[in-house]
C-alpha cells in the first residue's frame, strides 16, 4: 500500500508540520503503508499562468517538478496534504501547487483512494486550512478520512505533544484502515455541485476543454455522475 505525502511547509522535512506528520507516517508504516513524500520547499513548482492548456491538451507548458507528484498519485492509495497556517491559510508553495493542480480537479485522479489533513499553527487558522485542504482532497476524488493538528508556542515547542501524536498516529492507522475495507464516504454538498456544474460546462465546451471532455466520455461521467457514495453503517 502506497502513501504519498505532500508537505507545503517552507521548513520542509524539518519544521513543525512534518514532525506531526511524521507520526501519522509512522503508524500507517506499522500498519503496512509504504510512503513518498514530497517537500515543496525542495521542489521547483511554479506558478499557474492561467492559459488552459491542460485542459484543451491534457499538458501543461510548464517545466518544473509538478508532474513528478502528479504521477505518483496515479499509483498511490493514500494521499497526505499537509500545510502549516501562514496568514489564516495555507502556504504559498501548497497553494501554487493545487493551482497547477486545476486541471485534474476536472478529471480526478483519487478516485477510490483515501486522503487526510495535516496542520500546524501558532493557535489560529487550523480550521480554514483543514477545511480548504479536505476540500481538495474530494474534489479530486478521494475519501475524506480526517485531519490532525498542532498548536506551537515559541520556540517552536509543540503544545501537548503526546495528545497530538496520538491523534496522528490514530489518523494514520484510520487511512490504511480506509483503504483496506474500502470505506465509503459520502462527498459534502459542495463537491457534488461542482461536479454537476462541470458536467454541462464540458459537455458545452467540449472544443475548448477537449482533455476534459475525453476524460468524461471515456469514465461515462455524462451518463453515471459519481458522488452518490453513502458512509457505511
Amino acid at each position: 500500500m502506497k502513501l504519498v505525502l505532500v508537505n507545503g511547509s517552507p521548513h520542509g522535512d524539518r519544521g513543525g508540520t512534518a514532525r506531526i506528520a511524521g507520526w501519522l507516517l509512522e503508524a500507517a508504516a506499522e500498519a503496512g503503508a509504504q510512503a513518498e513524500t514530497f517537500p515543496l520547499s525542495e521542489l521547483r513548482v511554479d506558478f499557474c499562468r492561467g492559459c488552459g492548456s491542460c485542459m484543451n491538451s491534457g499538458l501543461c507548458p510548464r517545466e518544473d517538478d509538478v508532474p513528478r507528484v502528479h504521477e505518483a498519485w496515479e499509483t498511490a492509495d493514500l494521499v497526505v496534504l499537509a500545510s502549516p497556517v501562514h496568514v489564516f491559510h495555507v502556504t504559498g508553495a501548497m497553494k501554487t501547487f493545487i493551482d497547477r493542480t486545476a486541471a485534474l480537479f476536472h478529471r480526478p485522479p483519487l478516485e477510490g483512494r483515501y486522503g487526510a489533513v495535516v496542520t500546524s499553527s501558532a493557535g489560529m487558522g487550523e480550521s480554514r486550512v483543514i477545511e480548504y485542504l479536505s476540500l481538495c482532497l474530494e474534489a479530486l476524488g478521494a475519501g475524506y478520512v480526517g485531519a490532525v493538528w498542532g498548536t506551537y508556542r515559541p520556540p517552536g515547542r509543540l503544545w501537548e505533544p503526546e495528545a497530538v501524536r496520538e491523534r496522528a498516529r490514530r489518523l494514520g492507522r484510520e487511512l490504511v484502515a480506509a483503504a483496506r475495507e474500502k470505506r465509503d464516504y459520502a462527498l459534502r454538498d459542495e463537491v457534488i455541485s461542482k461536479r454537476r456544474f462541470l458536467r454541462e460546462l464540458i459537455r458545452q465546451n467540449r472544443k475548448i476543454f477537449r482533455a476534459d471532455h475525453r476524460y468524461w466520455e471515456e469514465h461515462g461521467w455524462y451518463d453515471h455522475l459519481p458522488g452518490t457514495r453513502r458512509p457505511r453503517r
